[in-house]
């Protein structure tokens, strides 16, 4: 956790919550409760803020992220800061209601809801937008999220540690090892610091990664979720996973070859790239508490990854 730092929040949890992820793309099966309590425990050594997006961050790294507090009128989205001008009376309410106790949006404002039936989506209430507004500037933290994955707002000197300050500065990675080669084989989270940063995937591992959930199902072609899988030191696949948790089964809705692969010097064949991503994919599926892996049958990779599962 405190080498790689950063770990981006999503709600999307068709196989992993993508924060859930990179520890697992990195050390194999671990509890995922190590993370909750890794961000909402006495001695917390993540919390929840927004760095390039929302994200688990490393807590002492606090202080080099107060920028993004400091411009959020130039980066927070319209609604947020229509709030913020108009109604600062809101605003002041909702965090002087979270000098009490933390609570979620839904506990703050009584339930009220927005204009939209689904208003705990995206179609907020006032008073979820006043909160995220005071979040973003810095004059409210994340305390943890809920089952149902909200939220959980708190004054931040009930989330963060007294003594980091906010001392201006430069900061960097000194004296990083930088290993001869990587025996990598591994699903990776399109939000996983190694790529969530499209241009500099594509420039370092020629990855074109686009997320196609919003993607009509017919012009899909990947999958509404798919994971790059990393052999060695090459992007080799991509797996649309499903975990089919009522029945105990990884659905491998669709596996795919990445294109230009074989393009590598390191490139070890089809048959090896499936023999390992089966492998691999036995651990993933141990990890959710699976109990089977079945693969769907589409992709250019599901006929060698079917006999490889055996």
């Amino acid at each position: 956790m405190r080498r790689l730092a950063l770990f981006q929040v999503d709600s999307v949890n068709v196989f992993a919550r993508a924060h859930e992820m990179p520890l697992f793309t990195r050390c194999g099966s671990y509890d995922p409760a190590l993370l909750v309590d890794a961000s909402t425990g006495r001695r917390p050594l993540l919390h929840e803020t927004w760095a390039h997006v929302a994200s688990l961050v490393d807590i002492t790294l606090e202080p080099a992220l107060r920028h993004r507090q400091a411009s959020a009128v130039q980066e927070a989205w319209g609604e947020m800061l229509r709030i913020s001008q108009e109604r600062p009376d809101l605003v002041d309410e909702v965090v002087a209601q979270l000098a009490r106790r933390p609570a979620t949006a839904r506990q703050v404002s009584a339930g009220e809801r927005g204009m939209h039936p689904e208003s705990w989506g995206w179609n907020w209430s006032q008073t979820k937008t006043a909160l995220e507004w005071a979040w973003r500037s810095g004059r409210v933290a994340v305390a943890g999220r809920t089952a149902s994955f909200e939220k959980v707002y708190a004054l931040p000197e009930r989330v963060l540690p007294p003594t980091v300050d906010g001392q201006a500065g430069w900061w960097m990675r000194a004296g990083a090892t930088v290993p001869r080669r990587i025996g990598a084989a591994t699903l990776v989270s399109p939000f996983d610091p190694l790529i969530f940063h499209r241009p500099r995937a594509l420039r370092l591992f020629d990855l074109d990664y686009r997320i196609e959930i919003y993607v009509p199902e017919h012009k899909r072609i990947f999958g509404y979720y798919s994971l790059p899988f990393l052999l060695g030191q090459d992007f080799v696949a991509r797996v649309d996973l499903r975990a089919r948790r009522q029945i105990g089964e990884l659905e491998v809705a669709a596996v795919w070859r990445e294109p230009g692969a074989e393009r590598s010097p390191d490139f070890p064949g089809w048959s090896a790239v499936a023999r390992a991503l089966a492998d691999h994919l036995s651990v993933a599926a141990s990890w959710r508490r699976l109990d089977r892996i079945r693969v769907a049958g589409v992709g250019d990779l599901a006929g060698q990854l079917a006999v490889a599962l055996g």
